[in-house]
């Protein structure tokens, strides 16, 4: 497992925390406490849409971690595990662009925002993809509720960020 969490955090440089000891049935709760955090009344749209990627890259990372814990306890296949991954890096890759970008835009303009769209697209197409891979599937318990719970977690943060930047300007 260690080479599987080794390989994966190589490949997530850019993620800002992991959970390199993450239960399955804790990541529930660490992902419903990021997204409670999140303010809807900061008038830089740009900038809370930045503040609920970073929620997307902290449940990516955890999520890593859970799919290695999992594969180790026998639950998910080798091909599943790897499919997984890809998607979670495609997603956290993804998120990263709209982090740069955004944290680059000096304005909040009606014109950045709409900049920063072709991005989202990429993170909804990439957990979309998640999510066909199988995440939704998993029949052990503990998965289960570890990944329904972090692709709930991503859909809303992903809500967050296209609200944010769909909104009126300063």
């Amino acid at each position: 497992m260690l080479k599987i969490r080794n390989l994966v955090s190589t490949l997530m440089v850019g993620a800002s925390l992991t959970f390199s000891t993450v239960s399955p049935v804790l990541l529930p709760v660490a992902v419903g406490g990021i997204l409670v955090t999140q303010t809807a009344c900061d008038k830089n749209k740009i900038r809370e849409a930045r503040k609920a990627a970073f929620r997307i890259q902290v449940v990516t990372g955890a999520s890593i971690d859970t799919t290695a814990s999992l594969f180790e306890r026998g639950v998910l296949s080798k091909e599943q595990t790897n499919k997984i991954a890809q998607s979670l890096l495609k997603v956290n890759h993804a998120n990263r662009i709209l982090i740069e970008k955004a944290a680059a835009m000096t304005e909040d303009t009606a014109g950045n925002r709409a900049a920063l769209f072709a991005t989202v697209r990429d993170i909804s197409a990439a957990i979309k993809e998640l999510k066909d891979a199988g995440v939704l599937g998993v029949k052990n318990p503990d998965g289960s509720l570890a990944f329904d719970s972090a692709i709930a977690a991503l859909d809303t943060a992903l809500a967050l960020i296209e609200a944010s930047l769909a909104a009126g300007g300063n």
